[in-house]
């Protein structure tokens, strides 16, 4: 090894920290060149009518902040109202202006019964005027940018000139490199840390205040309709619905008997998840990350909109997160057990129920979950005592093949009973396999409308549930669109459709297989168009992307009846959260507050460059599940939803605060 290498770093980290850098540049998208849109409004002249523009929502104020928005110091006047803005002007007032790039502005124009007219013009050669006296008051709709914008764009402007691009990869690689030199030539001075116990309760306080202040500004919870209907079927009993989960089902079943309202179930989520933060921070606090480090991402976490809205939200999502970060805490403080000694039974306990609640909970974190259990064997058998391993494993697996089948017969008993009960035959309701048929039909309709030939063969069995245009709706971003549009196209009756996917659905997974091997970009531009939200940072960009639900959406109608009616018990306090949020959702902001990338690519980063000092086997284990459920992510994702990287990301950012540790060699993480 070269004097440069034994005192600074191997080159190989020198290489990845240029690879790390050179992936966030080229994600960040800093050379993309945007639409520009500008329209000016302005009163027509002639008119004794006031003309009033309205905006609604809370985001007038950042709009106008970034001069997205410029309303004229005089001629007009303000009026605010609990959800909108109106600017009123006269006639010879100058021009209101609207800029926007890539997020479309909307706004309205009233109508009403003075006479007023406005001027829509851009600049450019664009003009028109709109009569807007009516008889009774309305308004007119307008956006300005996107696919529906009132007026044209009429230039284009890239995000960051080059020399601001050369400016900000050289600071990116300056950053990496800095955290993997620091990691790989700083040791530890003195004993080990042995942070006190109740560092746990301190780091966990700040996510716990501020979930609970979310939920008293949303109570009982935040509650998409998925969420609401399980609980409606777990209060009540009945026809469970399998894709939700019997497992969620039957643990809400536990709640509802003790309040028919979810607002404890939440509480007791949104407690056990700043528990398990602190939990993990104290863990990495003996690992050598300094009490400011672990201090600041527990305030991070509670003070950025993602944490306390997800976990203020009813349903298996939150649910199965939590027990993700109890997984990874067992893992670390397992792990910590000097090799050759035997683990805590405490320990081994946590990590098998901790492994079974994340996968039980939400199915499509199993996976995930399996990979991580298999190298937590592998190395509790190699380092550890060999019947613990093996007998950890065998207690995994048999829990985890027999709670399933379990909730299943007694969910399947309970339905029949239900059904019985009111003399209903008993139709399955869902084939096997329904997730899997998402994909068949998304993949399908992907083929078709690339246009590309398809054997008659292959499209026959599709065309007898609905015909082509039907399938030709596709929407790269969304398997819903596709659903909805066959589902809405269906040339069979109910049970003739179940009867023809219980026959065919092996036969169309295989004629999708076909089409794809002949046509494999199909799949490939597909997979990059929904996995986008994945690897994609996207400075200034706004991609349609779920982020937090907030409130309740359009709900099963059983539910408000048991949970009470939703209201905020600190008003002032809700309408901060809701100003916030729509400020983080912003094309200026989104793309650090909603996209994962960076946390994920960074976080993962320095947890190599950790492990490649200290062979910490605990801070490993800990980001296996997270890895391994982007990476099935990356092959298996239904639409651009963030909840479903909720917890990659919140561990990644946890294990970012590795950055700022004083490693030890190798011997102290062995």
């Amino acid at each position: 090894m070269s004097a440069f290498s034994r005192r600074y770093a191997p080159p190989w980290v020198w290489l990845a920290s240029l690879l790390t850098a050179t992936l966030l540049f080229l994600s960040l998208d800093l050379a993309q060149e945007r639409p520009v849109y500008q329209l000016k409004v302005a009163p027509a002249a002639g008119y004794s009518g006031s003309l009033k523009v309205v905006f609604y929502g809370l985001r007038i104020d950042a709009l106008r902040k970034e001069d997205a928005i410029s309303v004229p110091a005089s001629g007009w006047t303000e009026i605010r109202a609990l959800d909108s803005v109106t600017f009123s002007a006269d006639a010879d007032a100058p021009p209101l202006v609207i800029r926007t790039a890539d997020e479309p502005i909307l706004f309205a124009l009233l109508r009403y019964p003075q006479p007023s007219a406005a001027v829509l013009s851009d600049g450019a050669g664009y003009k028109d005027q709109i009569e807007l006296q009516s008889a009774t008051e309305s308004i007119l709709p307008i956006e300005v940018g996107g696919a529906n914008s009132v007026v044209p764009s009429n230039a284009t402007q890239a995000l960051y000139s080059l020399p601001a691009r050369v400016g900000i990869f050289a600071l990116i690689f300056l950053a990496t490199s800095a955290i993997a030199l620091r990691l790989m030539t700083v040791s530890g001075a003195g004993p080990a840390s042995t942070p006190k116990r109740r560092e746990t309760l301190w780091l966990a306080f700040p996510l716990a205040l501020s979930t609970a202040a979310t939920q008293l500004s949303y109570y009982p919870a935040n509650v998409g309709y998925d969420a609401a209907l399980q609980w409606v079927q777990a209060a009540i009993g009945g026809e469970l619905s399998e894709p939700l989960g019997y497992a969620a089902t039957y643990l809400m079943r536990l709640f509802a008997r003790i309040d028919t309202s979810p607002a404890l179930l939440v509480a007791v989520q949104g407690i056990l998840a700043a528990l398990a933060v602190g939990l993990i921070l104290r863990e990495l606090r003996f690992r050598g990350v300094p009490a400011w480090s672990a201090a600041a991402a527990a305030l991070v976490l509670a003070f950025t909109p993602q944490y306390p809205l997800f976990f203020t939200n009813l349903g298996k999502d939150a649910i199965s997160a939590v027990a993700v970060l109890f997984f990874s805490w067992a893992l670390m403080a397992a792990f910590r057990t000097p090799r050759g000694a035997r683990v805590p039974a405490f320990l081994l306990t946590s990590i098998v129920c901790s492994a079974l609640a994340a996968g039980l909970m939400r199915g499509n974190v199993m996976p995930a979950i399996m990979v991580a259990m298999l190298c937590v064997l592998i190395l509790l058998y190699r380092r550890h005592a060999k019947r613990d391993a093996i007998v950890t494993g065998v207690v995994f697996m048999a829990l985890a093949i027999a709670i399933p089948n379990a909730l299943s017969i007694l969910a399947k008993a309970e339905r029949r009973e239900f059904l019985a009960e009111r003399a209903v035959e008993d139709v399955s309701e869902r084939p096997p396999r329904l997730f899997a048929n998402l994909y068949i039909y998304h993949l399908f309709a992907a083929s078709v409308a690339s246009g590309v030939p398809i054997d008659p063969e292959d499209s026959a069995l599709f065309y007898q549930l609905a015909p082509r245009e039907a399938w030709a709706d596709f929407n790269c971003l969304m398997t819903d669109t596709t659903q909805t549009s066959v589902s809405r196209n269906i040339l069979l009756d109910r049970n003739a459709y179940l009867t023809f996917l219980w026959n065919h659905q092996l036969d169309l997974a295989k004629a999708v297989g076909r089409i794809l091997w002949a046509h494999p970009k199909i799949l490939l531009d597909r997979q990059l168009c929904v996995t986008r939200m994945i690897w994609h940072i996207g400075v200034g960009q706004l991609p349609f992307q779920t982020t937090a639900a907030l409130g309740i959406d359009d709900q099963e109608r059983g539910f408000l009846p048991l949970a009470g009616p939703h209201r905020s018990l600190i008003p002032a306090l809700t309408e901060t959260i809701e100003q916030y949020k729509y400020q983080t959702e912003t094309a200026s902001w989104f793309w650090l507050f909603w996209k994962p990338a960076l946390p994920l690519c960074a976080g993962l980063f320095i947890v190599l460059m950790f492990a490649a000092r200290t062979r910490d086997a605990g801070v490993l284990m800990a980001a296996v599940a997270p890895v391994a459920s982007v990476l099935l992510l990356l092959v298996v994702i239904p639409f651009p939803a963030y909840r479903y990287a909720y917890p990659a990301v919140l561990m990644m950012m946890l294990l970012s605060t590795l950055a700022f540790a004083r490693p030890r060699d190798a011997a102290a993480g062995a």
